[in-house]
């Protein structure tokens, strides 16, 4: 099985009668050219894919890409977990029919649901792990940033308390979901989504922010890709 193989079949399976001259040319760029470009790992572009999708609402893409991933490295719980982070990035609005797509999907192939728990918290730690959890990433100038604010907290406990702390995707697979949601939210660039992350941090401070982020807004495209590899993945 390949990305390009799936994908280029489930598409032709829903456009070659209808929309052939369409079709050849999505199947080539999207998951030819593309696939080709694009160095990552197989299960990397499937894992970003479906969190993109959910962030421009691509609900109907969803479906066809799904099954793709699932064939192409990405397993249940994988999926479950990039959906169940969504809802801290994108809002339980926006994220919800995306439940019953995914559901669907996985009962269609035999999944047995619900999948087995993935959450390391409860509701009396999740805040303290939520902090342990922004410090490891971001640094010790986190301590103790769930008490500047409700937002504050509620970033600490839920974000990093409910979802951070669970199994299923490592840090890495993590920080990528949430950069392409970032990206995908209201049009945001994604160097914005990395302003965001230096935000974070540099502990929300703008000074030290604007000059960690400096050099981003004269980097080509190739060279922020290759600090969202090497920071945001890490």
């Amino acid at each position: 099985m390949s990305i390009k193989k799936d994908a280029q079949t489930a598409h032709a399976n829903l456009l070659e009668k209808t929309d052939p001259e369409a079709l050849e040319r999505i199947n080539h760029f999207a998951f030819d050219e593309v696939q080709a470009d694009v160095d990552l790992p197989d299960r990397t572009k499937m894992l970003s894919t479906l969190a993109y999708l959910m962030g421009m609402q691509g609900i109907d893409e969803y479906k066809v890409m799904l099954p793709v991933a699932l064939d192409n490295g990405v397993s249940p719980v994988e999926a479950k977990e990039v959906l169940y982070q969504a809802v801290d990035y994108l809002g339980l609005g926006r994220v919800f029919p995306f439940f019953k797509a995914t559901n669907d999907v996985l009962a269609a192939r035999g999944v047995e649901m619900p999948l087995p728990d993935q959450a390391t918290t409860a509701w009396i730690n999740r805040l303290e792990k939520g902090e342990e959890t922004q410090i490891r990433l971001f640094g010790p100038q986190m301590k103790e940033f769930p008490k500047k604010g409700t937002i504050n907290k509620w970033l600490v406990d839920n974000c990093f308390g409910d979802y951070y702390t669970r199994k299923g995707l490592d840090d890495k697979d993590r920080e990528m979901d949430q950069v392409f949601d970032w990206a995908k939210d209201n049009h945001m660039p994604i160097r914005d989504a990395i302003w965001d992350h230096e935000m974070e941090a540099n502990g929300h401070d703008t000074m030290k922010t604007e000059k960690a982020v400096e050099w981003i807004l004269k980097a080509s495209d190739d060279e922020v890709k290759d600090y969202c590899e090497k920071n945001l993945k890490k």
